[in-house]
């Protein structure tokens, strides 16, 4: 990294005619001394433009410094430009001072080098090789050069590695066995790795779990609950396992075998969810199609909502009113079980009945059915109770009438 500060643009500069200084004394920028220069053809045709710490510009070329050296280099400039103060060259520039010390300059990625500059006593060399990594930088441990072989690559801390590129007929393969470090080298002998985070360790299959290290402060944490699968892995989304304990009905608990999903005091299908909490009663649970949302009431979760009028309600009770209701069992279900009752969906029981896969009942839909037949039948007989009392208002008037006669 450079600590000088490079003013290379033009605008801003007073305008220079030729080899010309500023309109300044010819020797003021030179006494104040060159920040750098930099090879300018539109502003110092065959020359440097140089420039000091206020910005102000003068072309220097070979013929100022008075010697026999045509070249535009610190060799020819250094002591005109610079004076005592040295001169170096750094991509196309060069520059008056000390030039701060690169282990790499010259030096291909790989390379050994050193951190510390020979002449600086206080600078303290690492105590492990260093070598140059594929930025340049003089770094201690292993380095991965561009086309390089790497014995540790999508391998984890304490996997087995062959040091050898399988290329390189002449690389020495160590007696001992060798592994991949914390570091990503492949080495021999013993090697620390740290303990890998195991988010389900200690927990059963649908336990909430953390993806994330505590310790790992980079990790981005997953935006939904994640529960530990029956692989233990930690996993966003439902979890089906092998084996879940349910609540159950009653004393004895419930247990799902493999391929279906607890759900408080049932095992759902594998391909249902379970859905418990508000509106369902507690301690039971609702197994819904994967594809449904479960049942949420509140007004905060819903859009678009639309009150149904009593023509609207009218239509759906004379919906149900046409469902064929039939008693069946399962295919492969104990035919000593008691008959369950429902519709048949293949009979095409109309809007709200069938979920989104067209195979399960909706049942929020199919119960809110019953609900708007509910009041139907409500209202008409409010209807016929009101009809009612003015008929026997009618006869009580008329037995009232033939008495006084």
């Amino acid at each position: 990294m450079k600590t000088y500060t490079l003013i290379i643009a033009l605008t801003g500069l007073v305008a220079l005619g030729g080899c010309k200084d500023d309109g300044n004394d010819p020797q003021t920028i030179r006494e104040t001394g060159y920040l750098s220069c930099a090879p300018d053809e539109d502003a110092c045709p065959g020359a440097l433009r140089c420039e000091d710490d206020r910005g102000r510009s003068e072309c220097v070329g070979p013929e100022d410094a008075d010697n026999d050296c045509m070249e535009l280099s610190c060799a020819c400039l250094g002591d005109f430009i610079c004076g005592d103060r040295g001169c170096y060259h750094a991509e196309g520039f060069v520059y008056c001072g000390q030039e701060e010390w690169d282990g790499c300059r010259g030096l291909e990625c790989g390379s050994s080098c050193n951190v510390c500059d020979p002449d600086d006593d206080g600078c303290n060399q690492p105590g492990t090789p260093t070598s140059c990594d594929a930025d340049g930088e003089c770094v201690t441990g292993s380095v991965v050069c561009e086309g390089d072989y790497d014995a540790c690559a999508d391998s984890e801390c304490g996997e087995a590695c062959a040091p050898c590129d399988p290329a390189d007929p002449e690389c020495a393969v160590p007696d001992q066995e060798t592994r991949c470090n914390a570091d990503g080298a492949c080495v021999e002998g013993d090697i620390a790795c740290a303990p890998a985070w195991e988010p389900c360790a200690d927990k059963v299959c649908g336990d909430v779990c953390s993806p994330c290290d505590p310790e790992d402060p980079e990790c981005p944490m997953a935006d939904v609950e994640t529960l530990c699968t029956d692989r233990g892995e930690c996993v966003e989304g439902d979890v089906l396992c092998s084996e879940m304990v349910c609540e159950g009905d009653g004393d004895e608990p419930l247990t799902c075998v493999e391929g279906e999903l607890c759900c408080v005091d049932r095992c759902c299908g594998g391909s249902e969810q379970c859905c418990a909490g508000i509106p369902i009663p507690p301690g039971e649970g609702l197994c819904m199609p994967a594809e449904s949302a479960c049942p949420i009431s509140r007004r905060d979760a819903k859009t678009d909502i639309r009150y149904l009028s009593a023509t609207d309600t009218e239509r759906l009770a004379h919906q149900i009113r046409d469902i064929r209701l039939a008693t069946y069992f399962y295919k492969g279900e104990p035919q000593d079980n008691p008959r369950r009752l429902g519709f048949i969906i293949d009979d095409e029981p109309g809007p709200h009945t069938v979920a989104a896969d067209g195979s399960h009942v909706d049942l929020y839909g199919y119960t809110s059915l019953t609900v708007a037949t509910l009041q139907v039948q409500a209202r008409k007989i409010e209807i016929l109770e009101a009809e009612l009392e003015a008929l026997r208002n009618e006869v009580k008037a008329i037995k009232r009438v033939q008495h006084v006669e």
